[in-house]
């Protein structure tokens, strides 16, 4: 995945496409996936080789069911999931659970006569619970820096201390970190850039004079890959770095 890219590697789902039975089966489904959609991790195994039908929605399944073509160069599942504002997903009550999904062709070592497809999938379930929430806390959040896009120190605690008390009382995993680095104004503000392409939309991130970065994210994303990650891109781009330490401000495992 692209360096720049935003990060959909928490919940994974992949698809084969069987042209000769004209059928489309769960290949493989994470554990972050199943909690997602409300089933336990031992219940992988049964999900295996399983129709689509179990976990995707009516909506959802019933585009696929009109314009997938069964044929070796036919509109394949990937060409429909491209087209797709939203992916419905149901879980094991029944719900509807929308997201976004970003779809990649995958050769499979146990289906290699299938098309198979890697669905990299982001819930909006919790960012619209969020939006919710901020509602009911009658809080408007402030204006992000022209130049950095990022808020300043008091607009991020005041966000912190909403997030925090939204992922308790909501039962939901969430990490807060703070990032230090010494560089220079300039450095801080290319970092800053860096950060940006590489967290989720509904993630958020600040800075004070003293280079300190804020980072909230709704899974327990590991904080030393994405520091090494960080690393990578600024040596690929010339951009001055010096090491980045962490603290976690808040977590909130379920």
């Amino acid at each position: 995945m692209d360096d720049y890219a935003i990060d959909y590697r928490d919940n994974i789902v992949i698809l084969s496409q069987n042209n000769t039975i004209r059928k489309v089966s769960v290949e493989y489904i994470s554990h972050t996936t199943l909690k997602m959609l409300s089933f336990a991790p031992d219940e992988q195994d049964k999900m295996i080789n399983s129709d689509i039908s179990n976990i995707l929605a009516s909506s959802t399944l019933s585009v696929i069911n009109d314009y997938l073509e069964y044929e070796s160069f036919g509109k394949s599942l990937d060409d429909i999931l491209r087209k797709l504002k939203f992916c419905d997903f149901v879980n094991k009550n029944g719900s509807v659970v929308r997201t976004k999904v970003k779809s990649t062709p995958y050769i499979s070592n146990q289906n290699p006569d299938n098309m198979s497809y890697i669905l990299y999938i982001r819930s909006l379930s919790v960012i619209n619970l969020f939006n919710n929430f901020i509602t009911m806390y009658n809080y408007t959040p402030p204006i992000k820096d022209k130049i950095t896009h990022m808020y300043h120190d008091a607009e991020l605690n005041k966000l912190l201390e909403i997030y925090s008390s939204f992922v308790q009382n909501n039962s939901i995993d969430a990490v807060a970190y703070s990032l230090k680095t010494s560089s220079t104004s300039f450095g801080i503000a290319n970092i800053s850039k860096i950060i940006n392409t590489m967290i989720r939309e509904y993630d958020l991130m600040g800075y004070a004079s003293t280079g300190l970065f804020m980072i909230l994210t709704f899974y327990n994303t590991d904080p030393n890959a994405l520091l090494a990650r960080i690393q990578t891109v600024c040596q690929k781009s010339g951009i001055e770095y010096d090491a980045l330490s962490y603290e976690i401000i808040f977590a909130n495992p379920t």
